[in-house]
């Protein structure tokens, strides 16, 4: 088989490609052959219609079975044969195929950019320093105190500033009703989320209905009316005080999780701080070298890459919209072209450590994988050897292996950096 590649950019190589004649008509031989033994033609026993009767009644179903094996086939045999690393699937052109001609055909396919790794190990990077202080203790068990507040009922009082009221409201957009909600708690302050509205409650007492005029968040959750002055009715049904728990020992046995006082409990959230302070300095540790790598290593990666990935974050960023109920309207066209950057240097980042990989031989082993998808079987609860025989079935072992390879560098180039804290 004749090859020849020429470079059309940095990322995209030309197959020309020429199949000898004698594989074409071996193709032939093989396709008319199963034809033949399968087909039925009236006057033939089946099996044993003689090859010149079956081209004469399949030829153009001969040609394209014949064609639809040699493409991939020869294809495939030439990129071994450059020791090319595709990274899509080509875009075949001028294909010329006759039964008794060799097959030529071009092939345009995007491979693996050729990358000038730096000097990865031993990267110099500061991060800023984050030890866990006695403020920081104080601050969560403050939060824990605020998560385990209790709301009593108050009697024989209005609203005042500082209380929660149990409220139904109706709010009204130029005299139409565009939400409505029952039995809410609603934290009377200044600067509630509807502005007017706690001062507007101020005086109140149970059973009490009011009308506020307010000007809806520009966030709200119907977007259309962002903005937008309105009329809040309300009726208020209870008053109630929020009750802070003391900080004690009863509290903490309160808590559960078989704590016995307050000195272990300081422990615990000292030791959880820790540890958050850790994952925060690698994770700051992480994007200090992919900066590194990105400003040292530059080259260019094929753009449909960066599409697929751009479409990627578009889909995560689109869900969690969704989840949020933002009130934005979403521009997917033009969110797509601002994650275009940050999509090429994913793609980007991902083909240096890949390479960076081969020059340290690191590769994910299979009982890494094993284990991996054991995780994600307790994840999910389910079998292990169902969402084992998905991977495989699906082709996305390797998807498995990439991010473990990945990590291993990640770890790699995070264990021999030279880190300051400041």
């Amino acid at each position: 088989m004749k090859v020849t590649v020429k470079d059309v950019n940095s990322y995209r190589k030309l197959l020309t490609i020429e199949v000898p004649v004698e594989d074409v008509a071996k193709a032939f031989e093989d396709v008319y052959r199963e034809i033949g033994q399968s087909a039925n033609l009236p006057g033939f026993r089946k099996g044993k219609i003689p090859r010149a009767v079956v081209e004469t009644h399949f030829k153009n179903e001969a040609h394209s079975e014949a064609l639809k094996r040699l493409l991939p086939d020869s294809y495939a045999k030439a990129v071994q044969q450059e020791k090319l690393n595709p990274v899509l699937p080509p875009a075949v052109d001028k294909v010329e195929f006759e039964p008794s001609k060799p097959l030529k055909f071009e092939a345009q396919v995007d491979v693996r950019p050729e990358i000038k790794l730096p000097k990865y190990k031993g990267i110099e990077i500061e991060i800023k320093k984050a030890d866990v202080k006695d403020a920081d203790v104080d601050a969560a068990l403050k939060n824990l105190q605020e998560r385990n507040a209790r709301f009593e009922p108050v009697s024989g009082r209005s609203v005042k500033m500082g209380d929660f009221t149990m409220l139904d409201h109706d709010i009204i957009v130029e005299g139409k009703s565009i939400d409505s909600g029952k039995d809410l708690l609603w934290d009377i302050s200044e600067d509630g989320y509807f502005p007017n509205l706690g001062k507007g409650l101020v005086g109140a007492n149970a059973g009490d209905a009011r009308e506020i005029e307010t000007t809806l968040p520009q966030h709200f959750k119907k977007g259309e009316y962002g903005g937008k002055k309105a009329m809040i009715k309300v009726t208020v049904k209870e008053i109630k005080e929020k009750k802070i728990p003391d900080l004690n020992d009863e509290f903490v046995k309160e808590l559960g999780g078989g704590l016995k006082d307050l000195v272990e409990l300081k422990t615990k959230i000292r030791e959880e701080l820790s540890r958050y302070n850790d994952d925060m300095k690698r994770m700051h540790k992480e994007g200090k070298i992919n900066e590194f790598l990105l400003s040292k290593a530059t080259f260019e990666v094929p753009p449909e890459l960066v599409e697929r990935q751009a479409e990627h974050m578009l889909k995560d960023e689109k869900e969690r919209h969704q989840y949020h109920a933002a009130a934005e309207v979403f521009d997917e066209a033009k969110r797509r072209d601002e994650l275009k950057p940050a999509a090429a240097n994913q793609v980007r980042l991902y083909f240096i450590l890949e390479t960076i990989a081969d020059a340290e031989k690191i590769e994910a082993t299979d009982a890494e994988v094993d284990e991996r998808i054991k995780g994600i079987a307790g994840r999910l609860n389910k079998n292990y050897f169902e969402v084992k025989k998905y991977f495989v079935t699906e082709g996305k072992l390797d998807t498995i292996k990439d991010k473990i390879r990945e990590e291993k560098v990640v770890k790699l180039l995070i264990d021999q950096a030279k880190v300051t804290e400041k």
